[in-house]
């Protein structure tokens, strides 16, 4: 059994999310990954197709790369260059029908061609914007013409051409094609072409045109494609009397002599690509069999010509069947005419009979029974057993004289005699006859037993259609379903009713057959993923849209119905056990994950599933439906208190679907972020944590304890994932301002993670939440039988430090590149550990720099809300109600502003300081006070200082705010309620004409007062923040009281998300900075005038998006950038800001199901 198969089951919604990343990995028209090194400048590049930009090479890339000058002087976006270019070729006009004397088409091919020629990302931009519209210049119908004509059109040669005369050297020749890899190559012996014959060499054409639609459908990489000819001479007397013939001007090479040419082509295109797909495409009847038989079972191939135009055929059958309104089961009642026994005809029949055959019981009796319903004719006449030198693959399809006695006819009849005289359900043709479907034909049709006869006319180009559809419809009548092979225009029936004309080309298969082939890494391609393939685009249309006679999609479709047919061929390699993967996707990096209700009844029944879920099928949406309808019912207080049972039960809902279907968790939570960020997070989050021994759940995390010392190297193993980008650490010590909860204070590590995921796109696989469980002070939990932590009292001094310090080196020695935040630390060990590790480790802590970062921020949002420019910040006067770590951190961050404002030398940082009061537990700090901690050192008034200002050591909060009179009161107290009557009175005499309030604590209970508090006293102008959310206040007069939230969820996930993404080797001031000043400047100035200062929640996405570019960039002016996986730092250097923004959203993961395939050992 491969690797692939035993390690994963697949479905259609994983294989699709793989198809889309590794498609956007391969190939994309969409700049936003990472720039491109090149070692060409100045007409050079210009001159470099695959390079080349035209106008829309930007300024900057103009200067570096030497093109000023070369360039008109606009700047041109992708979408100017493409209308320009539309504009120019929409001064030709396309007849309806091209054939051999319609030039507009082939001037379209020409201009077409020469935009290839010179800029191949603009080219297959245009095609795939217009896939509809210019597929039948690149492909069929013009490339019939141009193929016929190629000698004669002098342009650059593409592809590789090898020849009889080669013989004995296609080994050597492969090297000199200059690409180290290729992924699909068409080839062809130009024996056959599109019906038009024996064309010899000049049939490259095809297989160029085939391989620009696997391009434009598949997203296969343009630099891995090679269109090859293998050229055995000719047949076509002009051609071999032509002096302008590309090609050998000899006779075609037969029997074993040929087949020595194709082996030696094979051998050599699978020693240099082991890994290639070949499809063989457009060689005669004789060889396609022949050449599909001989490799199919050893090589990677395909003849699309017999294996896709059966796919299509197929499904088109079955849709032809749903049309009539009944079920696909009732396909082997159907009767079918077949016009045409070359490869593309039998490979039809075969397939047809077999899907019959299946249906009828998948037996000899079935298969025999099935083929009763074909009647084939030929260029001479109706196939039977009496026929002199029929063909071998024909053999099975020919009727028994007494059969055709029965039905009045005999060997050789005419095919509007067996139409006639046969009735059937279906005419197809698959003749390369343009008109075989003559009146008399279609006439004859008429007496179709059928209530809705169909019609095939599937041959290309449209000249060599059996019948226009307007012929179909005229004639048989309005209610006929007609497909053909190439396009034409529906008909207006003129009763306001539409006659649909659906194009069955093969272009619905074939490139899906090569990209799932190529993604499975499947050694062949076995008929079960040919009709995989075929099934799927036979299930594509709906019930109502075939009931209207539409049996096949719009091309314009075509990107998303080769993602789906892929994804089906995928399954089915996987199924047969013939995938082993594609480069560096394998078993390992695919789970298995419970979808619930969202489980197909295909997976059911291969997981063994039915009976075990109930019957209805649903969607994602129908499950979050579900989901918040069952969570609605549970009301949520404003205000979350200890009391609150309703968020508790919410978080525990939440937490129970976490542990039974964590993609719909995390798809909930992003879809509604706004409203249970505050459940899985702070306020909530608290109150679990308070809780959390007594809640029986299954772990979380990782916990290290002070009784694993010695051990946490070999630990750190112990977790399952090889590969860890982020850690959020406590050591539950002041738990959101709740105090010591030891180790119940990991929920505040599972609550940031989850809205690292939500908010960030880390993806779930790589977080880990840790407790490092150093003992606990609390005496109600040291007393607490059920508590789960060590119930000891906390290690204090070194004892504590070499913990810390053994766990940073086990986890940095396991994972090297992941990045640890350190969450609700107390604060003499916040900024003693940040600083011991800060410089050597990457990491940061967010109480200490994301408070920080959100709270400088808000503050300059608030100067910009009293109309002021941010450069008065230094003006600002601010009392600060809290001395903890988030206190000392705001105030450190918000005195390197003010200095950075007044001009960043030492006079100015002394001056920023006495911007500042800071007032704790016990009064205003001052120098006067006893064992002031260090780091709070810098703030203490002088005593001359506040006794100018008539106060005191000690002078409690509303006797500051009474005296200073501040433009902003900030409060990180943890105290809930501090901001009191009082204080709010007092802070009404403000020389600010709008003053700010900051009531920041965690959770919603620890908030220094609430904002109608805030609104109803201090006044409607007042700006108000809060750490944990409240809704806005109404105050009554058509005006609206903004609650701004300043969470520091702002930051935190860009702060993270930019570190990971850069590779910096720290967290650099420098790069937290930046993420402040992006949050700063993220609100416009119509907004901050309202008193908005910090978005909704609900943009957090886009705001983490813009944050991590913002850290990205400073990392890499700071020269710490050191690139993220295949992206190195020269590179990242080289992207501008748009482009890290985009390379930002590109690595943000997003919750998907994947469909999982169960196959035992």
């Amino acid at each position: 059994m491969s690797n692939l198969s035993r390690q994963i089951r697949f479905s259609s919604s994983t294989i699709r999310c793989f198809l889309q990343y590794r498609v956007s990995r391969s190939f994309t028209t969409i700049e936003g990954h990472r720039p491109t090194i090149v070692h060409k400048q100045g007409l050079d590049i210009l001159h470099d197709p695959w390079f080349n930009k035209g106008t829309a090479f930007s300024m900057t890339e103009r200067d570096r790369l030497e093109l000023r000058g070369l360039l008109p002087p606009n700047v041109m976006s992708n979408e100017q260059q493409i209308d320009r270019f539309m504009a120019d070729l929409k001064r030709l006009e396309v007849n309806a029908r091209d054939g051999p004397s319609d030039t507009n088409s082939l001037a379209k091919w020409r201009i077409l061609n020469r935009l290839h020629d010179r800029n191949e990302t603009m080219y297959y931009k245009v095609l795939i914007a217009k896939i509809e519209e210019y597929a039948p210049i690149v492909y069929t119908p013009t490339v019939g013409l141009v193929c016929q004509k190629y000698s004669g059109l002098f342009r650059r040669p593409r592809g590789m051409y090898f020849s009889a005369a080669d013989r004995g050297e296609m080994m050597s020749m492969v090297y000199n094609w200059p690409a180290e890899q290729v992924d699909m190559i068409v080839v062809t012996d130009g024996s056959r072409i599109l019906g038009l014959g024996d064309l010899g060499v000049q049939g490259i054409g095809i297989a160029i045109g085939k391989l620009d639609l696997y391009v434009a459908a598949a997203g296969i990489n343009p630099q891995r494609v090679l269109p090859i000819m293998i050229d055995v001479g000719t047949n076509n007397e002009a051609l071999l009397k032509d002096s302008l013939y590309l090609g050998l001007q000899q006779h075609r090479l037969d029997g074993e002599e040929y087949i020595a040419v194709i082996d030696e082509f094979m051998e050599a295109v699978f020693t240099r690509w082991p890994h290639v797909i070949v499809q063989f495409e457009d060689f005669q009847s004789k060889w396609a069999f022949k050449l599909l038989q001989r490799y199919r079972n050893s090589y990677r191939m395909f003849n699309d010509d017999v294996q896709g135009t059966a796919g299509v055929a197929i499904a088109g059958l079955l849709g032809a069947v749903r049309a009539q309104g009944k079920p696909m089961i009732d396909f082997p009642k159907q009767k079918i005419v077949v016009a045409g026994a070359g490869s593309a005809g039998i490979g039809v029949l075969n397939a047809a009979r077999k899907t019959m055959a299946r249906m009828l019981g998948n037996n000899e009796l079935a298969y025999e029974s099935a083929g009763s319903q074909f009647w084939v004719v030929d260029a001479n006449g109706l196939v039977t057993e009496e026929r002199e030198n029929i063909d071998d693959d024909a053999k099975p399809f020919a009727r028994k004289t007494k059969e055709i006695g029965r039905q009045g006819l005999k060997e050789g009849a005419s095919l509007v005699e067996v139409v006639r005289e046969v009735k059937p359900d279906v005419l197809l043709g698959l003749s390369a006859v343009g008109g075989l479907f003559s009146k008399e034909v279609l006439e004859a049709l008429k007496g179709s037993t059928s209530t809705r006869p169909a019609i095939f006319a599937m041959s290309n180009p449209t000249t060599n259609a059996e019948c226009t559809p307007e012929e179909a419809f005229s004639i048989v009548g309005e209610n006929v379903v007609y497909a053909s092979g190439s396009p034409f225009a529906d008909v207006d029936l003129g009763n306001g009713h539409i006659g649909h004309c659906n194009q069955g080309n093969n272009m619905y298969l074939f490139p899906g057959i090569g990209l799932g082939t190529l993604l499975s890494g499947s050694r062949v391609v076995s008929d079960g993923m040919l009709q995989a393939a075929a099934e799927c685009l036979a299930g594509y249309m709906t019930e109502e849209e075939v009931l209207k006679g539409i049996i096949y999609p719009s091309i314009s479709s075509i990107r998303d119905i080769t993602k789906q047919v892929a994804a089906a061929v995928i399954s089915e390699a996987i199924e047969e056990d013939l995938a082993e993967g594609y480069r560096d996707i394998d078993a390992r990096e695919l789970r298995k994950l419970n979808k619930g209700t969202a489980f197909s009844m295909t997976e059911r029944d291969r997981l063994e599933l039915r009976g075990l879920l109930p019957p209805n099928v649903m969607s994602n949406e129908q499950q979050i439906d579900r989901f918040m309808a069952d969570l609605k019912r549970l009301e949520v207080n404003a205000r979350d208190g200890p009391s609150d049972t309703n968020s508790l039960a919410k978080w525990r809902i939440l937490n129970r679907l976490h542990d039974r279907n964590e993609t719909m968790y995390y798809k909930v939570l992003i879809a509604k972020i706004e409203e249970y960020a505050p459940i899985v997070y702070t306020p909530t989050v608290g109150l679990v944590c308070q809780k959390y021994s007594g809640l029986f759940r299954r772990p979380r995390g990782m916990y290290f304890s002070a009784a694993d010392r010695g051990e946490m190297m070999s630990m750190v193993y112990n977790w399952p994932a090889e590969q860890v980008d982020m850690i959020v650490v406590t050591d539950g010590s002041r738990i959101l301002g709740l105090g010591d909860l030891g180790v119940q204070g990991i929920g505040i590590a599972i609550g940031k993670l989850d809205l690292y995921v939500a908010a960030a796109g880390i993806n779930p696989q790589r977080v880990l939440p840790i407790m490092i469980d150093v003992g606990t002070n609390n005496e109600a939990l040291l007393k607490d039988s059920l508590y789960l932590g060590l119930q000891q009292h906390r290690l204090d001094g070194e004892e504590y430090i070499a913990v810390i310090d053994e766990f940073m080196e086990a986890v940095f020695t396991r994972w090297p590149h992941v990045i640890v935040q350190f969450e609700d630390f107390q604060s003499k060990w916040a900024f003693k550990l940040l600083q011991r590790y800060r410089n050597s480790y990457r990491m940061f802590n967010d109480d200490v720099q994301g408070t920080a970062g959100v709270a400088i921020a808000g503050l300059l949002g608030a100067v910009r809300a009293q109309g002021k420019p941010m450069i008065d910040f230094p003006k600002q006067k601010i009392v600060v109600a809290g001395a903890g770590s988030a206190g000392i951190g705001v105030l450190n961050a918000a005195r390197k502003t003010m200095a950075r404002m007044l001009g960043n030398n030492e006079l100015a940082y002394e001056s920023a300081g006495s911007q500042f009061w800071v007032v704790d537990a016990n009064g205003l700090v001052t120098e006067e006070r006893e064992n002031i901690d260090d780091d709070a050192k810098p703030f203490a008034r002088k005593t001359k200082e506040i006794g100018r200002q008539g106060l005191k050591e000690g002078a409690s909060l509303v006797e500051v705010v009474r005296e200073v009179k501040p433009d902003v009161l900030l409060g990180l107290s943890a105290v809930g309620g501090l901001f009191s009557k009082e204080v709010l009175e007092a802070l009404k005499g403000s020389t600010s004409t709008r003053p700010a309030i900051f009531a920041m604590s965690n959770p919603t209970t620890n908030a220094e007062c609430t904002p109608e508090e805030a609104f109803s006293i201090v006044g409607e102008n007042v700006v108000y923040a809060s750490g944990s959310p409240f809704a806005d206040v109404d105050l009554g007069n058509g005006h609206i009281g903004h609650c701004n939230q300043g969470n520091n969820m702002y930051l935190f996930p860009g702060i993270g998300l930019g570190t990971l993404l850069s590779g910096s080797r720290v967290v650099s001031d420098g790069m937290l900075q930046a993420a402040a000043e992006c949050l700063a400047g993220y609100m416009t100035e119509e907004e901050v005038l309202k008193g908005i200062i910090y978005p909704s929640i609900s943009s957090i996405r886009d705001i983490t998006k813009q944050v991590a570019a913002a850290v990205i960039s400073e990392a890499i002016e700071e020269d710490l950038a050191e690139g993220y996986r295949d992206i190195d730092a020269r590179e990242l250097r080289k992207l501008n800001k748009d482009e890290i923004i985009s390379f930002v959203e590109n690595n943000m993961w997003n919750p998907e199901y994947p469909t999982l395939i169960y196959k035992k050992d």
